[in-house]
Formats: structure tokens, sequence, C-alpha cells
């Protein structure tokens, strides 16, 4: 399962909490409180599927003390920011946003159509898990709901007009290697600023392309002729193994613009393309026989970041 080690599991507490005065303007006379922490307090997590549960223990000791120990209590925890009124308070623990946190083992498939998964072909050839009915296994989330699912790439983009996001299968509706002749799984207009959420099911291989305006620009014989942003989500002939790379070959090959894209996995690896031609961990022209670029990432949950129209 995925975890975000750049998450402390430690809290640290002051080494030390002078005596802290109190007044009461109801009293007859203004009673002075002193109140000493002692700071043996004992911090205890326990990871849930609502987030974390906290419990402190704070052993006190104290002084003249003349008003309810409930009350003295709930004063001090108050000026510590302690006090919680309502019991254990649950809270994701991510870093980087609620959408990256991984709080369970087992994910959701709403929105996913069934699995079509043909498993015939050679890794460069395999025929995944297209989605029943075709391009069902690729699907438009709320931020919300993204935590719940075990692949999921964040869109955004340094962009300052609409762009056209597609979305596509390796293999066609027809069972042939020619779903970017055209095809389209999923597709959604990024405005300036704007985020957007893609969640895809388990053994999903594809790529996706953007581009200004409301087409992607296609070659003489009618395949997407952009900077793609290809994937495979737990693949099968790979061991449950993920990957991802920018790619420019399909836009050099038929000598067309490159656009900048930006693949990251989250606190990880990344793969860019500008659209200058820097490339940096992504596949050019001349290295479409190599393979092994991009991110490589072990059985269990991704969580990707896209930038689209990346200047570096």
């Amino acid at each position: 399962m995925y975890k975000d080690h750049s998450t402390s599991a430690r809290m640290a507490l002051p080494h030390h909490i002078p005596f802290l005065p109190i007044s009461s303007p109801a009293a007859d006379h203004t009673l002075l409180i002193y109140f000493q922490l002692l700071l043996t307090a004992l911090l205890k997590l326990s990871f849930s599927d609502a987030g974390v549960q906290i419990y402190i223990y704070l052993p006190l000791s104290f002084a003249n003390m003349q008003l309810k120990a409930s009350l003295a209590l709930l004063g001090v925890l108050a000026a510590l920011g302690l006090a919680q009124p309502h019991g254990h308070h649950h809270h994701h623990v991510s870093k980087r946003g609620d959408w990256t946190a991984v709080l369970s083992d087992v994910f959701t498939t709403t929105g996913f159509g069934g699995r079509n998964t043909a498993g015939t072909g050679s890794i460069d050839t395999y025929s995944g898990n297209v989605g029943n009915p075709w391009g069902s296994n690729i699907i438009e989330i709320p931020e919300k709901d993204a935590s719940k699912y075990k692949y999921v790439v964040k869109v955004k983009g340094q962009n300052s007009e609409p762009w056209l996001v597609v979305f596509w299968n390796k293999m066609g509706p027809d069972g042939k290697l020619d779903g970017h002749y055209g095809h389209s799984a999923l597709r959604f207009t990024l405005n300036p600023g704007e985020v957007k959420y893609v969640a895809l099911d388990e053994d999903s291989q594809g790529a996706f392309g953007a581009y200004p305006g409301n087409q992607l620009p296609k070659n003489t014989w009618g395949g997407y002729a952009c900077t793609w942003g290809e994937f495979d989500f737990g693949s099968s002939p790979n061991g449950g193994w993920s990957g991802f790379d920018v790619s420019g070959i399909q836009a050099q090959m038929s000598k067309m613009p490159l656009q900048g894209m930006k693949i990251c996995q989250v606190g990880g690896v990344c793969s860019t393309v500008t659209s200058s031609g820097k490339f940096d961990n992504a596949y050019a022209a001349k290295d479409h026989a190599i393979g092994g670029i991009g991110g490589n990432l072990a059985p269990g949950p991704v969580r990707l970041e896209v930038t689209i129209d990346y200047k570096g």
C-alpha cells in the first residue's frame, strides 16, 4: 500500500510550559491559579479509514486551585490548542493534499464499466482492460472522491487559453492497436487555472494528449500527432507494476510541433518535454526502441500529477 513517508508519525511537544495565571471577573476577588503541566505527555496515533485518531494523556499538577477542575483543564487545553469538546477528531493525513491520500487497501470501482481484458499479446502489444463498453475504464471524478480510487491522475496546466485533453486506450474498440487513431475514451476542456481528476481501472494501458482549441492535431494517417502522456496501470504481464512517460515520438516523426507536458509521481520521479524540444526522462523519436524511460512503479496505488502546456 502506498504511504506518504514524508508525513511524520510523531508530534513534538514543547519542553516547558510556564505557569499560567487565570483571572475570573465573576468571582468576588481575582483568583490566580497556576497550573504546571508535567511534560510527560504521551501521544498515541492510530490510523483508520477516517484518518488519524489522537489520544493525549496529560498528568497535571495544580497549585492554589480554586476553580472547578473541568473548567481549569479546558482553559489550559484551549490555550495549547488541544481542547476537543466532542471526543476524538478525525483528520486525513496527506502533506500534499487529500487527493493523494491512500486510506485503505480496498478501492472503489464506482463509475467504471465492466472489465474487458483480452489478455493477449506481448508486453508491447498486450491487450489490457479497455472497459465494457470500450473506454469506460477511464473516468473523470471529483477531487473529494479521488482517494477512493487506486489509480488517479491530476491534470492541471500552465495554459492561458482553453486546452482540449483526450484520453484513449492503446487498443481501439475493434481490438486493434489503433486507439490513437481518432478514438476517445475521455475528453474534457481544461480552462486556465482549472484542475481535473481522472481515475483509471486496473490493467489499463493507453495515453492522452492536450492541445489548445477543440481537437488534437493528427498526422496524414489520422493518428494523434501531439505530445503524448503514456500510462500502464497495474499491468498483468508486468506483475502488477505501473509505468508512465511523456513521449514526443509521434509529433516528431510526423514533423509536427511538440507541446510541453510534465508527469510526476507524487513525491517521486518525473518525465518532462518542453515545446522547445527539451526531454528529461522522456521519449524523443530517437529513443523509440529503448525501454524503461519514465516512471516504473511497484505494484500498488498510483498518484500522478500532470501539467499540460508545461514551460519548464
